[in-house]
């Protein structure tokens, strides 16, 4: 385990939790991190760093005011128990090894140095002791650590200096009740708000979200829509990283599968979400997800992608276009007794989208196979055939709500154009896809090629 460069991805949101206020200079040898702090506005440089980050202790020359050394155990796969057993043994493998890497650095003359625990999407212990409620014994065996190590006392992060910014445009103390890695940011539950904080790509989230959201609420959506939005209160950049403060909505993520009658919640809300007026202008949208796309996949595919889309923009011309969520399943919505209370994390939404594309998703993540690595082989598999057949009850009570008819030919253009746009946000925000052929291969050209065989264009 020691040294074992972190898994390949966006895991740079815990930096905002250790690095000073004020840094500026990096060192940093992974090239994915390095673009990152450049679009945040970082130098990154050999000599006279404020920050170095090794993947190991060796590497690390402690001649900059905070080293950080990354340590990750990857991901568990597999069948359940063979996954719990890996998941123990590897959490258990990043404690020793941290544990090992501090020592040794104390050994090196840093006289101050602390060890962080985390996994995606769970709370974590900041090194000033704060930490957010367990719920879950997953939570209990993270498989990603990083040590921290300088030789004065530590700094004021970049969080610190966020907390003091958005407790200021709130005209209120902000108390951290928690906080979070979410990939290329933090959240921090500031006990009654949500504070978000990107560096890099994360920054890009946090525009969009705010983007989205003040479209949304200057369309004037109906009650259904607008009670379950979440109120944007303050936005604002410090040091390297942007930050949005918004209030937080009631209620928990749902469990999934979702409850009959929440499930029937959540496809009136997205009827009336798409019904939102003032959407109609986007049209050139599938165009420019195209060329998203086109950046990524194959040379000798580029030519049958732009076919694709030519014929997804002929046979989806007539249908309405509204505001869609982008992102919409269960751990995106706040529940209550099976009552829908909240729709968050609006990033990949806004106006001038296709019909039935949320529902698509949240179809796709009620399933037994939703799975990172199985949404590609999930749209060829399940969900290009289940267009060909007219679609399910789901589909055809949105499809009913939303004055559509399902007929197979425009099922089919509008699953190929949910494919075209959740593949294109995730180039988009996450640029790091660009670069795993694996990924692409799967979820990119595997797609494309079954969508040029199926005879879609």
């Amino acid at each position: 385990m020691n040294g074992q460069a972190p898994e390949p991805g966006p895991q740079h949101g815990l930096l905002a939790a250790v690095i000073p206020a004020d840094a500026r200079r990096f060192r940093v040898k992974d090239p994915f991190l390095a673009e990152v702090l450049r679009e945040a506005g970082a130098a990154i440089v050999e000599d006279f760093p404020d920050v170095e980050i090794a993947d190991n202790d060796g590497e690390a020359l402690g001649d900059a005011r905070l080293t950080v050394v990354q340590l990750s155990a990857g991901r568990s796969v597999g069948v359940l128990p063979a996954r719990v057993a890996k998941r123990l043994a590897r959490s258990f493998g990043v404690r020793v090894s941290a544990g090992a890497i501090e020592r040794r650095l104390r050994r090196r003359g840093f006289a101050h140095t602390s060890v962080l625990l985390w996994d995606l999407a769970q709370p974590m212990r900041l090194p000033d002791g704060t930490f957010g409620r367990r719920r879950r014994i997953v939570e209990y065996v993270p498989r990603n650590g990083l040590v921290t190590a300088a030789k004065a006392r530590p700094e004021s992060t970049v969080l610190d200096a966020v907390v003091a910014k958005a407790s200021a445009a709130a005209g209120r103390s902000l108390t951290i009740g928690g906080v979070s890695v979410m990939g290329s940011g933090l959240i921090v539950d500031v006990v009654d708000g949500i504070l978000r904080i990107g560096i890099g790509s994360g920054s890009r989230q946090l525009r969009a979200q705010f983007e989205t959201l003040s479209r949304l609420r200057a369309a004037q959506p109906p009650p259904t829509v607008a009670d379950r939005l979440p109120k944007m209160i303050a936005v604002g950049r410090s040091g390297l990283a942007e930050w949005s403060l918004e209030t937080k909505l009631p209620g928990r993520p749902p469990s999934s599968p979702l409850a009959p009658n929440l499930l029937a919640e959540a496809i009136g809300f997205l009827v009336a979400l798409h019904r939102v007026p003032g959407a109609r202008a986007e049209l050139p949208i599938l165009g420019d997800q195209a060329d998203t796309i086109a950046q990524a996949c194959s040379p000798e595919l580029v030519e049958a992608l732009r076919e694709v889309m030519a014929s997804l923009e002929a046979a989806l011309a007539e249908i309405p276009r509204g505001f869609a969520h982008g992102d919409f399943f269960h751990a995106n919505l706040l529940a209550a007794d099976d009552r829908l209370l909240g729709v968050i994390d609006w990033d990949a939404g806004g106006p001038g989208r296709l019909p039935l594309v949320d529902l698509l998703h949240l179809r796709y993540n009620e399933s037994k196979r939703a799975a990172a690595e199985d949404w590609g082989p999930y749209v060829i598999e399940t969900l290009l055939p289940l267009a060909r057949a007219g679609g399910d009850e789901l589909i055809r009570s949105y499809c009913a709500q939303r004055e559509l008819e399902p007929e197979p030919r425009q099922l089919l253009a509008l699953s190929a154009a949910y494919w075209l746009g959740y593949a294109s946000y995730q180039l988009k925000m996450h640029p790091h896809r660009q670069h795993q052929r694996a990924w692409l291969a799967l979820h990119v050209d595997g797609v494309l090629n079954e969508l040029v065989r199926s005879g879609i264009c």
